[in-house]
């Protein structure tokens, strides 16, 4: 069997979620220092967009708009990554007896998850 993907899973996996759970928290926290170093604490909790009014208080009105993009672009992203990712979670566990069996159907024509991915989509 190919698996090109899988290289070291065994090292690879607890690499990856332990760096890329160091690098969140990391951003988090310092974005939260910079919202309390830049926003009084009543600021922040009458604010709706914590983010977008320390950037506009720091880098003008354009500050404000680029936050507020980014965060959407963001939260695009990571709709598109669950759409992409949670098909095949249901996928293994309908292989697995766990879900219902059409979710593990597979296109014979372009052998894709498509019924998972279009109750995914849902």
């Amino acid at each position: 069997m190919n698996q090109p993907y899988r290289v070291s899973g065994k090292r690879n996996i607890p690499l990856a979620l332990g760096l890329g759970l160091a690098i969140i928290t990391t951003v988090y926290v310092l974005a939260n220092l910079a919202y309390f170093r830049v926003l009084t604490l009543s600021e922040i909790a009458d604010a709706e967009r914590v983010g977008a009014l320390a950037a506009d208080r720091t880098l003008g009105s354009a500050g404000g708009v680029i936050v507020s993009v980014t965060v959407l672009l963001s939260i695009m992203g990571s709709i598109n990554g669950f759409i992409l990712t949670a098909p095949r979670i249901s996928f293994a566990m309908a292989q697995d007896g766990l879900m219902f069996e059409k979710l593990a159907y597979v296109n014979p024509r372009f052998k894709t998850i498509s019924f998972g991915i279009r109750a995914q989509v849902l």
